[in-house]
Parts: C-alpha cells; structure tokens; sequence
C-alpha cells in the first residue's frame, strides 16, 4: 500500500511538467559560438530551459546562420523569429538612440558605459516597444580598438584608407577621417581584408580574436574609444502568450545573463589584447597626438548626434554628464 501511494504522488509531481505543452522558440544571433556574448546566450537558453521544467526550448541560430545581423531587428519584430540578439548601432539609421554609444570617446571605460546606459535605457526601452519588441537584456562590449595593415601616427595616415564600418556612426567616423568606410560584416572581415577591400578597421578585442586579425592585420592601437552595447530582444506577443510563471523564469534569466554578460566584457578586453599580443600583433595604445585628435573627431560626431536626437538628447546627455 505504502508502495502504491508513493507511486501515485511521483506520478502526480511529474504529471503537471509532461502535461504542459511545449513551446519552441527560435533565437537569431550573428556572433560566432567563440565569443563571450554567444556563450552567454547559451548560458541564458540552457537556464530557461532548466528553470522552465523543459517548457521552454529556445534553439540558438549562432554566426548569423539564420539571418544577418542587419535583418535580425525586423525578423523578430514581425515574428518570423522569436527572439535575436543584435548589436545596437547597426540600426543607427532608424533611430539616433540606438548609436550613441558607438560615439567614440562619448564616455571611456566600463564606469563610463555603465553611466551611458543608465542615461539611455529608459528612451532605448520606448523605442522598441513600439516596434513590438520586448528588450530582455543589454550586454557592453569591451571598448574598440584600431586594426590596420598599416602604421597609424596621426589622422593624415587615415586619408585614402578603405575604413571597415557596421554601422552609420562607424561609416561617418571613417568619412571625418579621410578614409572610405565599407560596411562588412563580421564574419566577412577576413575576406574583406585579404581582397584589399579594407585595410583599417575599429572594433573590439573579442571580434579581432573571433576573426584571427592575426591573419590579415599588423597593428593593433588598444584606444578603447567606445564600448557598443548588444540587446537580447524578444517578439512582445510571443513574450505574452507565455504564462506569468515562465515569463518569471525568462525575466530571471536575463538579468542573470546582464550580470554575467558585463562581468564577462570586462575580462575580455585584457584577455584579447593578450592573446593579439601573442599572435604576433603589434599591440600599442596610440601616440597622443593621434588619441588626441581622435577625441576631437569623436567631438563633432557627438555635436552632430544632438542635433538629431533633439530634446531627448540633450536630456540623455545632460543625465550621462551630471
């Protein structure tokens, strides 16, 4: 009898999980399995997946395997994907908001970055859900860096350079400069080295071991001019057709993945400089007077930012300078 009784309560514990139907979501992110912000993805899905009692399975499309990053935003929106990851910048030509901190020099350091979000997150969070996207985590990058074939001294050594960009604000700074800016995608950057299409580049630490710059370019200047901040966007209607209890568990997921996600930048700046060094790069931190006028550049790009953002610009600034 005792048998019998514990049998029907196992089976009662177990009845409510393999009675619930299963919901699958697709997941779009254009960064390689190597880089801390796809490890931290999987660390998000496979906790979802755990906490949700197996109810919900997130499968993560990596290395823009699905979609590039360009159409990741609009696949989600509309609800061809559930959820994406995407880099913020790279949809500066919608809305100012979603590139300031790809500003160079706006603010420098992880304190700097954190300021910049705080300052923003509140106008970023409107925007999006009004393209029906829920934004469940923001994760920064380690600040950029220079890549270039060729030594760099001043900004005359810019002038006829093909400028590798990824987004308007890194196209108009490559324009201040002197140089032609390119757009190319991450994982195209070998190829785009390798055929003369570009021969500089300003990115971070993490993309340059992700892409072996080792391979295809010489120098390295450690600048760290801007640190660019990825979101981890989810389909609002998707998000509400689940129930309270697995909406929990997504929420805490996220902001454990935000936690782990900035932890994991910091580390990683130093990391990559390293291993860049080891590979036989020349890692250096800039002359001063190339810092220097690059601040400037990084001046009127920010002047020019305002004026577009209006109002809520100004306001944004005034937050991230008090």
């Amino acid at each position: 009898m005792k048998l019998t009784l514990r049998a029907c309560i196992t089976a009662m514990a177990v009845l409510p999980l393999t009675g619930l139907a299963q919901t699958k979501w697709d997941m779009a992110t254009p960064f390689p399995e190597t880089n801390y912000h796809t490890r931290n993805a999987r660390q998000f899905v496979e906790e979802v997946l755990k906490e949700s009692g197996g109810q919900l399975v997130i499968t993560m499309h990596s290395n823009a395997s699905l979609m590039k990053m360009p159409e990741i935003k609009r696949a989600v929106s509309g609800g061809q994907v559930q959820m994406g990851d995407i880099l913020l910048g790279a949809y500066g030509n919608e809305d100012p908001f979603f590139e300031i901190d790809g500003i160079p020099f706006v603010v420098q350091g992880f304190d700097g970055a954190k300021r910049l979000y705080d300052a923003t997150k509140p106008f970023l969070n409107q925007r999006l859900a009004k393209q029906g996207l829920i934004p469940l985590h923001y994760v920064v990058w380690p600040g950029q860096a220079l890549y270039s074939k060729t030594q760099l001294n001043s900004l005359a050594d810019f002038k006829g350079l093909r400028f590798r960009t990824y987004s308007p604000t890194t196209s108009r700074f490559a324009e201040l400069l002197g140089s032609t800016p390119t757009t190319v995608q991450a994982p195209e950057i070998p190829m785009a080295f390798a055929t003369g299409l570009a021969s500089v580049m300003i990115t971070s630490g993490s993309t340059g071991v992700d892409t072996m710059a080792w391979d295809y370019s010489k120098y390295f200047y450690d600048i760290r001019a801007m640190h660019n901040k990825s979101v981890t966007i989810v389909n609002e209607k998707a998000f509400k057709s689940l129930s309270p209890a697995l909406q929990k568990v997504v929420m805490t997921a996220s902001s454990h993945a935000e936690t782990r996600g900035w932890a994991l930048a910091a580390t990683s700046a130093d990391e990559t400089a390293a291993i860049l060094k080891a590979k036989g790069m020349l890692v250096e931190p800039g002359s001063p007077a190339m810092v220097n006028s690059l601040r400037e550049v990084g001046a009127r790009l920010t002047e020019e930012w305002v004026k577009r953002a209006g109002p809520e610009g100004e306001k944004a600034l005034k937050a991230l300078r008090k």
